[in-house]
C-alpha cells in the first residue's frame, strides 16, 4: 500500500462488507486504520471543552482537586494520567482508588466525605461515575463540584453532573476506554489554557498517551478510529520513553504487545499503583516479576474456580451462583462461559450480605437492556453492551 491512499468507495463490496463487520465505514474510518498518526486525533467538541473551560478555571481559582479512579489497569491508567497531567497545570490535585472489595465499584459516599474532611473542592472521576445517581445529589450537597469522564454506558437518566462520555457527549470516538477519554478531556484543559493543539499537548507530555496505549489495550476495546491512534502512537512513544516502569515495559513487549501487559492486569490489589509510582529500574523490575507470577497464579485459580461453573452452563444455567469466591475471578469466568456456550452468561457470588456479579454476552447482545428490564432487583448496576 505504501503512501498511496486507499478510496473507500473504489472498493469492491465484498471487501467493503468485511470491513464493515470490523467497524470500518467510511474513508475517514480507513485512512484511521491504515495510516493512525497522532495528527489525526481530533480536539474534543464543543459541549466536551466547556466542561474544560470550568475545571481549568478551578485549576486558577486554587481549588483543591481529587481524580477518583478506579482499581483496574484503565482506571489505573486513567488516575495517574490526569492526576500527572494536572499537575503540569499547576493544579492542587490528589487521587483517590477506591478498593473494589471494600469500597465497592466507583463514587461512594464514604469516600466523598473523606476528600471533603481533605479539603476537596472538585471530584473528577475517570473510568467511572456515570451511574452513579445518589452520589452526585451527596456531593452536591457537601458543595463539592463534580466532573464524571467515563465510557460506560448511560441509562436513560444521567447524574446531576458535568459528564464527559463519548457515549453521551462529543470527547470522541464512541468506545474509547476510560483513559481514551481520560486523555481527549485533558488535551481539551490544555487547549482551552494554552491553544496548543493534540500533538502538540502530546509532546508537551509523552507520558499521556502511553498510559492511554495501555488501558486501551488492556481494556479490550475495539482498536479503531482514535483507539487505534492511542495503541499504534503510544506504542512508539513506549520505547523512547525513560521512565523507569515504562523501560521495564518496553523491554517485555518486544514480541507481543498485549502479553507483556497482561501480568499488569493482576496487581489490583495496589502492586499494579505501585509498579507505576516505581522511580528506578529496579523496583519496575522487582514488582514486574512479581505481577507476572500473580498473573500465572491467578489464571490458576480461575481455571479452579471455572470448573463448577462449566458444569452447570452446560445443562443450560447460564445464570450460575457460586459462593465464597472473590469478585476477581467473576469476570473472566463469565468471559469463559459466554465463550463456551455463545450465550450471555452471568457468575454470581455473595459479598458482604449481598450478592455480586458479572455478565458477559456476544457482541450482537445487549445485556443491559436485560439488566434495565430487571432494575427493580438490583442495588446498582452498570457496565457496556456485551459487559
Amino acid at each position: 500500500m505504501g503512501e498511496k491512499e486507499i478510496n473507500y468507495n473504489d472498493l469492491s463490496k465484498g471487501v467493503k462488507n468485511f470491513l464493515q463487520k470490523r467497524g470500518i465505514q467510511s474513508q475517514y474510518d480507513l485512512d484511521l486504520f491504515v495510516n493512525p498518526t497522532i495528527e489525526k486525533l481530533a480536539l474534543p467538541g464543543n459541549d466536551t471543552l466547556k466542561i474544560a473551560e470550568s475545571l481549568y478555571n478551578s485549576i486558577r481559582q486554587g481549588k483543591k482537586i481529587f481524580v477518583w479512579g478506579d482499581e483496574d489497569v484503565d482506571g489505573i491508567t486513567s488516575t495517574f494520567l490526569l492526576y500527572e497531567s494536572l499537575k503540569k497545570l499547576n493544579a492542587k490535585v490528589e487521587w483517590h482508588i477506591p478498593s473494589r472489595a471494600t469500597e465497592g465499584y466507583g463514587l461512594n459516599k464514604n469516600g466523598i466525605d473523606m476528600i471533603k474532611e481533605r479539603g476537596g473542592e472538585v471530584i473528577v472521576t475517570v473510568d467511572c461515575g456515570i451511574t452513579s445517581f445518589e452520589e452526585a445529589e451527596y456531593s452536591k450537597s457537601l458543595g463539592i463540584e463534580l466532573i464524571i469522564t467515563d465510557h460506560h454506558e448511560p441509562r436513560n437518566t444521567l447524574p446531576e453532573a458535568m459528564i464527559v462520555n463519548p457515549k453521551v457527549n462529543d470527547v470522541g470516538y464512541r468506545y474509547l476506554a476510560g483513559v481514551g477519554v481520560a486523555l481527549k478531556f485533558f488535551i481539551g484543559i490544555v487547549h482551552i489554557a494554552t491553544g496548543l493543539n493534540p500533538v502538540e499537548v502530546i509532546k508537551t507530555m509523552p507520558d499521556s498517551i502511553i498510559f492511554a496505549m495501555i488501558g486501551t489495550i488492556t481494556d479490550r476495546v475495539p482498536r479503531l478510529s482514535e483507539n487505534r491512534i492511542l495503541v499504534v502512537e503510544g506504542e512508539k512513544y513506549l520505547h523512547k520513553s525513560k521512565r523507569p516502569p515504562f523501560m521495564v515495559l518496553a523491554r517485555k513487549t518486544t514480541t507481543d504487545l498485549e502479553e507483556g501487559l497482561r501480568p499488569l492486569q493482576a496487581g489490583r490489589e495496589e502492586l499494579t499503583r505501585e509498579f507505576f509510582l516505581c522511580n528506578d529500574e529496579d523496583c519496575a523490575r522487582d514488582i514486574y516479576e512479581k505481577l507476572s507470577l500473580k498473573s500465572q497464579e491467578y489464571l490458576s485459580m480461575v481455571e479452579k474456580v471455572f470448573e463448577p461453573i462449566k458444569k452447570e452452563l452446560l445443562k443450560g444455567n447460564y445464570a450460575v451462583y457460586v459462593p465464597d469466591v472473590a469478585n476477581d475471578y467473576l469476570g473472566s469466568c463469565a468471559t469463559r462461559g459466554r465463550d463456551i456456550t455463545g450465550m450471555p452468561v452471568f457468575v454470581l457470588t455473595d459479598s458482604n450480605d449481598e450478592v455480586i456479579g458479572e455478565g458477559r454476552g456476544p457482541d450482537d447482545f445487549n445485556l443491559l437492556t436485560v439488566l434495565n428490564e430487571a432494575k427493580h432487583l438490583f442495588i446498582s448496576y452498570g457496565g457496556h453492551k456485551p459487559a
